[in-house]
């Protein structure tokens, strides 16, 4: 057999000759080894001109068949379509667009009498002109004839930005794992509030069907279907069979109703809420189903008991969360597949939580019981100095709503919320609202392990501010008002000293900024030395005192404390730390910040 490349006299790296010039090369080179042409060396010639056609038609051929080539592997898929029917192999379902949720509280107004009462799903409240809506029924008990704050209503929900639209009804065709495409052109619908009810052909009633994750881990007659974000950004909706997921019968109707958002316009910030009437939704197709699925125990509220309902929000709502892209996938998927549809180990739990949720999270850390005794209990006891660690007045709230009788097998979970909400000017209470922690401890309910208890933990805010002391002084939030950072210029910088001063400035904040910070991230003061020093115009970086104008320490130096104890947990900062897992850095007093920033002209 003979070997193509020593009877072609192929130089041994020819496959690599994917570019037009080295293709034309390639041919000119065998021609004139082959001694029939004599004019494809000469530029301008026909010979050589069609040589150049025949070198940039198969160039391009090469470029495509390449792309294909890579557009087929997960690693270096760049096509959004490519890479959600890549990982479809491994039944991982992308994110569609997740939109923004309200947390609220809500008052019963003294004319409302005293029972119990269920406020319809699909109700909703218009905030200047924007909806948000109740994604589930809601009961409450009114117990007293007074103006009465419904604490579990607020603590136990989130109202979701947008309003409850009915799509065309689906006829079934009976076919095992039937499917259908929900396709809407431009309309933002919710991933997580889609709702399927089916009306049987044979008995003519609705049953609400639920999603799970994966049809192949149900029963013959559990009423589930699959949901997929497909690769043109439709959602599919797939049924059973009669082995895996009930299998739909020949005429079924096939309802869906989705909330269609409206986007970042949809934004609103406090007491947007406050004096707005809740409309109870109702069409005459949906009251149908509503009727066939309500509990014989429940009664819904009237529209005039509705209207006895006061609303209010304290903190803005969050910022809505755009369809997975192709990074994310990449960085999920993995996980994804090594986790199984369980949630086993605090990767598994910290991949879940942040990819379903991350219209709400801004970060997520998960830790085991002995975990949290070790790290944050004995912060508690042995730092803070609490005779009852237990009893500290956040750990205590979580404990009581969220934690069962046998804290041995409980998962912590420690959750920083995209909204920033201060208790003062300077002190952050940036806690997950109750209502947010309920809808993620039940969308972690049909994944965790049967022994694991979700139980959610605040994080400890430490607050960062420039310090340093003078000898024998001991450590005291004092000195983060005398502390200054000094900035030198060259004595040619080309800089003033108010553009110097800005962007020194931003280092320091982007450093601390909400969006940057992370739970027991690296406090990384080299970079932020470095980053000051590498200006333009700089020459040097120095802190110093307004109390004593003498005292010189180079580089950049902070004080971080928690503002809470600030006498049990406070220290200076001059080279890089990290924090513990509980823990999460802001900048405390920004505008003051700045004013302790000042550039000095060095002398040439």
């Amino acid at each position: 057999m003979s070997n193509k490349f020593t009877e072609y006299n192929l130089p041994t790296d020819a496959y690599a000759a994917f570019d037009a010039t080295s293709l034309k090369q390639l041919i000119i080179d065998r021609l004139t080894e082959k001694g029939v042409f004599t004019d494809q060396i000469y530029e301008g010639s026909n010979m050589s001109s069609i040589i150049d056609v025949i070198a940039y038609s198969y160039h391009v051929l090469l470029f495509y068949l390449n792309r294909t080539a890579n557009e087929s592997m997960f690693s270096q898929s760049e096509i959004y379509e490519n890479m959600n029917r890549i990982v479809k192999l491994i039944n991982y379902k992308p994110l569609g667009y997740q939109t923004s949720v309200l947390p609220f509280s809500m008052t019963a107004e003294k004319t409302l009498s005293k029972g119990v009462y269920t406020i319809p799903r699909y109700s909703f409240i218009e905030a200047n002109g924007v909806p948000f809506s109740f994604s589930t029924d809601v009961s409450f008990t009114k117990s007293n004839q007074i103006d009465e704050l419904i604490s579990s209503v607020g603590e136990g929900n989130i109202l979701h930005q947008g309003k409850y639209t009915e799509y065309p009804t689906l006829p079934a065709t009976g076919e095992p794992f039937e499917s259908f495409t929900i396709s809407l052109a431009d309309i933002k619908i919710d991933h997580g509030t889609i709702n399927v009810y089916v009306r049987d052909s044979r008995t003519g009633a609705y049953s609400q069907y639920t999603e799970v994750t994966s049809l192949y881990f149900s029963d013959a007659n559990d009423s589930v279907y699959e949901k997929r974000y497909n690769e043109n950004g439709r959602y599919e909706l797939t049924f059973g069979n009669n082995i895996n997921g009930n299998q739909l019968n020949v005429g079924d109707e096939v309802h869906v109703l989705y909330l269609k958002s409206s986007g970042n316009v949809g934004e609103v910030g406090p007491g947007a809420l406050a004096g707005r009437p809740m409309t109870l939704y109702t069409s005459v197709n949906f009251n149908r189903i509503r009727n066939d699925i309500k509990p014989v125990n429940i009664t819904y509220m009237s529209f005039e008991d509705a209207g006895k309902l006061n609303f209010s929000n304290t903190t803005t709502s969050t910022t809505p969360a755009e369809p997975e892209e192709i990074s994310t996938i990449r960085k999920y998927a993995p996980e994804f597949f090594k986790a199984q549809n369980r949630l086993v180990t605090s990767d598994d739990y910290e991949m879940y939580i942040s990819r379903n949720h991350s219209n709400i999270l801004n970060d997520v850390k998960v830790v085991s019981n002995a975990q949290y005794i070790d790290g944050h209990l004995r912060y508690l006891d042995e730092v803070l100095g609490l005779n009852t660690p237990t009893l500290e007045s956040r750990a205590l709230y979580n404990q009581v709503k969220y934690a069962d009788a046998n804290n041995f097998n409980n998962v912590h979970v420690y959750a920083v919320p995209k909204i920033v909400k201060n208790t003062s000017a300077n002190v952050q209470a940036n806690f997950l609202a109750p209502g947010s922690k309920v809808a993620i401890r039940n969308n972690l309910q049909t994944v965790k392990m049967i022994t694991d208890e979700p139980v959610f933990q605040d994080p400890v805010y430490m607050a960062v501010g420039l310090g340093i002391t003078q000898p024998k002084e001991s450590v005291s939030t004092d000195i983060v008002g005398k502390t200054k950072l000094i900035v030198e210029r060259t004595a040619t910088a080309k800089k003033n000293a108010d553009e110097l001063k800005s962007q020194a400035f931003s280092i320091i904040s982007e450093a601390f900024s909400h969006s940057s910070s992370r739970l027991g991230q690296v406090i990384d003061i080299s970079a932020i030395t470095s980053d000051i020093l590498s200006l333009e115009g700089v020459q040097s970086v120095y802190m110093t005192r307004t109390d004593a104008p003498t005292l010189k320490i180079t580089g950049v130096s902070m004080l971080i404390w928690n503002p809470v104890y600030p006498i049990s947990d406070i220290e200076i900062v001059n080279q890089n730390i990290i924090l513990p897992y509980f823990k999460y850095p802001y900048i405390f007093d920004s505008a003051g910040l700045l004013e302790l920033i000042e550039v000095t002209q060095a002398l040439s």
